[in-house]
């Protein structure tokens, strides 16, 4: 299975914050972007195994972004449990804030308060990177 990210042309402020990207040895992923590099804002990710990103994209690489072992309690497993972070994990603490709004429909602005798992999301303080927000 090769996962990829794809941003299409005419596509416009796509912010894609806060994600782990954690890509096993048997696979690859490739990010490509069709339109202007200042349309595309990837910002406080987390990349790990073989993530390429195509050199005829649109796409710039900003200091926030991690290329590291996430340090997951059990990759590949089936368990959610096990794609929580570890203590030591780059991720933590380590995300973009999205805050100030309560407004359900001003995704940018509203963390959503809580992640995968039921922690809290806080609106004052950076989260973990990843769906994981517990410590």
């Amino acid at each position: 299975m090769t996962p990829d990210i794809l941003i299409r042309e005419n596509t416009e402020d796509t912010f894609v914050y806060n994600n782990l990207i954690y890509i096993d040895s048997d696979a690859s992923m490739t990010i490509k972007t069709n339109n202007d590099v200042d349309l595309n804002f990837f910002r406080n990710n987390l990349y790990f195994g073989d993530v390429k990103i195509d050199n005829n994209t649109a796409f710039q690489h900003h200091s926030s972004e991690i290329f590291s072992d996430p340090k997951l309690v059990n990759p590949g497993s089936s368990d959610p449990n096990d794609y929580k972070l570890q203590t030591g994990s780059p991720a933590i603490g380590k995300g973009i804030l999205i805050n100030g709004s309560s407004s359900t429909s001003n995704f940018i602005e509203n963390n959503g308060g809580r992640d995968y798992f039921g922690n809290s999301v806080s609106n004052s303080e950076k989260p973990n990177i990843g769906a994981y927000n517990g410590s």
